[in-house]
């Protein structure tokens, strides 16, 4: 009948209209799960990228600071064998001789192998006694020369020789070098760290043969 068929559409368009808005409700779950999973992606990638280049800086970091001792080992051994690194070879050193200059260039070539410029590292010597040429004895003293870096007027290069390093006394020799963290400072602005790599050495050359009162 006439109602009937109007009574089955209403139930028609109401059946309708709640099918319409699960559908749409479920679209609008979706919508909000499709969301959250590309917040959660983008967030798990910054997770891994902070945590990739923080890794990537460790292990460049770790290199550097093992390559620093190996070098500072060898400034230590060469300043060791010669008493010092000076402007001129002494007179009566007649083996192969390393001057401040010359000392100064291997350490520099060695630095730019590793990744560093130059203006980020410096060459220290620490001397416990030296040798007073003039009056011909050992002098006791604490100081620490700085032989390579930055100078006052901010340019790079030898700042001055090493004194002359008493026989069989102690000194050390010391590489300061800034640490740039080229990985993280790409994606966040971070300080340098600075690496401090120290090696002790004992002078074998001995100066001022005719006296021999180093010893006394």
């Amino acid at each position: 009948s006439k109602y009937l068929w109007i009574s089955h559409t209403i139930y028609i368009l109401d059946l309708g209209g709640v099918i319409l808005k699960n559908f749409l409700y479920k679209m609008k779950i979706k919508k909000k799960k499709k969301g959250l999973t590309a917040i959660e992606t983008i967030i798990g990638a910054l997770i891994f990228l902070i945590a990739f280049v923080g890794i990537c800086d460790f292990l460049l970091i770790s290199n550097r600071y093992l390559s620093l001792t190996d070098t500072a080992k060898e400034m230590a051994r060469t300043i060791s064998v010669q008493g010092g690194a000076l402007k001129v070879k002494p007179a009566a050193y007649t083996s192969n001789y390393y001057n401040v200059e010359e000392l100064s260039k291997i350490l520099e070539r060695q630095m730019e192998t590793m990744g560093f410029s130059k203006g980020e590292y410096a060459l220290y010597v620490t001397y416990e006694k030296t040798y007073d040429e003039d009056a011909n004895r050992v002098v006791e003293t604490t100081a620490t020369d700085k032989i390579l870096g930055t100078k006052d007027d901010g340019t790079y290069g030898v700042i001055q020789p090493t004194k002359k390093i008493a026989y069989l006394s102690d000194f050390s020799v010391s590489i300061v070098a800034q640490y740039n963290w080229p990985f993280i400072s790409s994606i966040r602005k971070i300080r340098p760290a600075v690496l401090r790599v120290s090696m002790p050495g004992v002078s074998e050359w001995r100066y001022g043969y005719d006296g021999w009162s180093q010893e006394g």
